[in-house]
């Protein structure tokens, strides 16, 4: 094999490699009240589950705080758990903390469709 084959060669496969890199998605970053999370860069697999689980629960929060956990992790589920411990982070802020984590991926909360307003 020549040297011009072999430069050719490892040319097309780094503009290959560069493709493949540009279609992966980037892990993403959310700064909350001063605390910065590091995010996946996709939702979880699992993420449809929660969604469907938070409706059925109604009023329950114990869906949400499991789907920020398998988004967060639980290292930095504790880190936003002892954030409202120590009061950083105040527990009506959760939605908004919600909203900001979905925001990251192109989401929002919506309106209810029992909403009066809809």
């Amino acid at each position: 094999m020549s040297a011009e084959t072999k430069a050719t060669g490892k040319a097309a496969a780094g503009k290959a490699a560069a493709a493949r890199a540009e279609r992966k998605p980037r892990a993403k970053s959310l700064t909350f009240k001063g605390l910065k999370f590091a995010l996946p860069a996709e939702l979880p697999d699992t993420f449809i589950f929660d969604v469907v689980e938070i409706e059925a629960a109604g009023e329950s929060a114990g869906p949400i705080f499991r789907m920020l956990r398998s988004i967060l992790g639980p290292e930095q589920f504790n880190v936003l758990r002892n954030a409202v411990e120590n009061k950083a982070i105040a527990a009506t802020e959760i939605d908004d903390f919600v909203s900001a984590v979905f925001e990251k991926y192109g989401l929002g909360l919506g309106e209810s469709s029992a909403s009066q307003d809809s």
